[in-house]
């Protein structure tokens, strides 16, 4: 006969329908889910095959069929000899055809997973916005957390692949992430093998957990960076998921951020001596790193232009450049010199750094001699240029050949020296004046200038209808003449009884003979060429001969281009001299 028929499990999985005889009626509908979920589950019975009864399971008496509002549901059309299909462990979500009296289970719970990973290493030009993408799922979806990293600073452990240990050629460097998975951090050509403290595949300096900050307000699936500049180069980026089966982190993005050159040191200043040498440096930071470095020079108040090559070394090493100056001299003392980075991004231009040139005092000036009448004031100047600036003094001699003595108070700075006497004296005739320039690296003392105090002026005779004339000179004949032709300081009186005529040559008036013409001659001291007169005085006066004593200047028939003569004294207008000096 059939086996009795096994009551139904209470479980996650309907159980097939019991094996009822032909006689009997068939079971009453199974209870509403809500009521087999508050009895406890059974275990379900796959491993006992069909036809076996189950033991000791309880069997539902069919004395009084349960009242339902719901209308019953209609048993599957099987033979009473076959199970019922046994339904899938996993209900779709999307309703059947005939709905069932099965619940509908909720989708099964998953940790976090990484289903499109970061782009690994975005390239932009510094200002161009970066937006970094994921895609992550799980179940509950997964909360997200944009995070970064700086790179840490290379201590010198960079690790190797087993491939690297080449003797030559291009070595990968690989960094582990969370996902097990490493990214290629840097890759370099280096040559020899691996080194023995180093292992392949295994990084000492990727960034550490606690080195990752959050981004804050970066929880959805995509990042936008805006305007990266050269502070995010090589920052690490990385997404963090988490719901409550479990956290995952993305492999890191690793920012590159091209930028143009930024100056790193500036040239410095530089002082040198006058035929040394100068070095200018400047360094910059860009990327890509690969510069062009040109040098520029201006002169004070003008325009940059390329130094001189045959002056000028410039020497480029990595990212940073020298400007070599040989043989300074006091010529480029104030010029600047300043450095231009450029890459495929753009430029930089460096601060202008200064030449100093530093040199022992050069006369650039020397003093000229100076003539003056006594009771004149006189000046004589210098000028010499010296870096660091000079001090001078003057001094005097009362000849060429010394002695040399400091002048009291005559003393300064600076690059022109002065000096004035007042009132000068007969007794200053001829006296040297020399100046002398001196700074920490040396002195220079100038040329001698010479003071000549003479006593000069011109002669004036007024000749009543003839008018004021002067004593001129045609040739060596003296004689009355315009006074517009007459040097104001042509006739000197030296103070030995000589008259001079400073002409060039300078000579001497002389008394030929009584009643004769007075001429110019060589001054050579002779009694012919003595005279008595008073040249302090501008007042009219007579001019004696001091070797005919009875004979005075006179002009020869008081005509107005009358002849110089000497002649016996009488008084007139033509004998009356006035000696005026300016």
């Amino acid at each position: 006969s059939d086996p009795p028929a096994a009551a139904p499990s209470v479980s996650a999985e309907p159980e097939p329908p019991a094996e009822n005889p032909p006689d009997e009626p068939a079971d009453p509908p199974p209870a509403p889910p809500e009521q087999e979920e508050e009895q406890p589950p059974a275990e379900p019975p796959a491993d006992e095959p069909d036809d076996q009864p189950v033991a000791d399971a309880p069997v539902q008496e069919p004395d009084e069929p349960v009242e339902d509002d719901e209308p019953p549901v209609d048993q599957p059309e099987v033979e009473p000899s076959q199970p019922s299909e046994t339904p899938t462990s996993e209900p779709t979500q999307e309703p059947t055809e005939e709905p069932t009296a099965e619940p509908t289970q909720p989708p099964a719970e998953q940790p976090p997973t990484i289903d499109q990973q970061p782009p690994p290493n975005p390239v932009v030009v510094a200002g161009e916005t970066v937006t970094l993408t994921v895609a992550v799922s799980g179940n509950p979806p997964p909360e997200l957390q944009w995070q970064y990293a700086d790179p840490p600073e290379d201590t010198g452990g960079d690790e190797q692949t087993p491939a690297a240990a080449e003797t030559s050629g291009p070595r990968f460097l690989f960094a582990p992430t969370t996902s097990g998975t490493p990214y290629v951090r840097s890759a370099e050509y280096r040559t020899g093998d691996v080194p023995a403290d180093e292992t392949p595949g295994d990084s000492q300096d990727v960034p550490s957990e606690e080195d990752w900050v959050d981004v804050a307000g970066a929880t959805t699936d995509t990042l936008v960076i805006e305007e990266p500049d050269r502070a995010l180069d090589g920052r690490l980026y990385r997404v963090k998921a988490t719901n409550p089966l479990g956290t995952i982190t993305t492999e890191p993005a690793v920012i590159t951020v091209q930028y143009p050159p930024e100056i790193e040191t500036q040239p410095q200043s530089v002082t040198v001596v006058e035929g040394g040498t100068a070095v200018f440096e400047a360094t910059a930071v860009a990327n890509p790193d690969a510069m062009t470095i040109t040098w520029q020079v201006r002169e004070p108040g003008g325009e940059w232009s390329q130094p001189d090559i045959a002056v000028a070394t410039p020497r480029q090493e990595g990212v940073t450049s020298t400007l070599e100056l040989t043989g300074v001299g006091p010529d480029r003392d104030g010029y600047q010199y300043r450095a231009v980075f450029t890459n495929e991004v753009g430029e930089a231009t460096s601060e202008p750094a200064t030449l100093t040139v530093h040199w022992q005092p050069k006369v650039t000036e020397q003093p000229e001699s100076v003539e003056a009448g006594p009771g004149d004031d006189v000046e004589f100047t210098a000028s010499a240029s010296a870096n660091p600036e000079a001090t001078w003094a003057w001094e005097s001699a009362p000849s060429a050949d010394g002695p040399w003595t400091a002048i009291p108070d005559a003393t300064g700075t600076g690059p022109d020296a002065a000096l004035t006497r007042t009132g000068v004296t007969l007794d200053d005739d001829h006296t040297r004046y020399r100046a002398v320039f001196t700074n920490e690296l040396g002195s220079v003392t100038t040329d001698a200038a010479t003071l000549e105090v003479v006593r000069a002026g011109r002669f004036e005779v007024d000749l009543g209808e003839a008018g004021t004339r002067c004593l001129v000179v045609e040739s060596t004949d003296v004689r009355a003449g315009d006074c517009a032709n007459a040097p104001s300081r042509g006739w000197e009186a030296p103070g030995d009884g000589t008259i001079v005529w400073r002409g060039d040559p300078e000579q001497c008036l002389d008394a030929t003979h009584p009643l004769g013409a007075v001429i110019l001659a060589p001054c050579d001291g002779s009694a012919s060429q003595q005279w008595e007169f008073d040249p302090s005085t501008s007042a009219a006066q007579n001019i004696y001969s001091g070797k005919y004593p009875a004979f005075v200047l006179d002009i020869e028939q008081v005509a107005a281009d009358g002849r110089l003569i000497l002649f016996n004294w009488h008084g007139g207008v033509n004998q009356q001299f006035r000696y005026i000096q300016p």
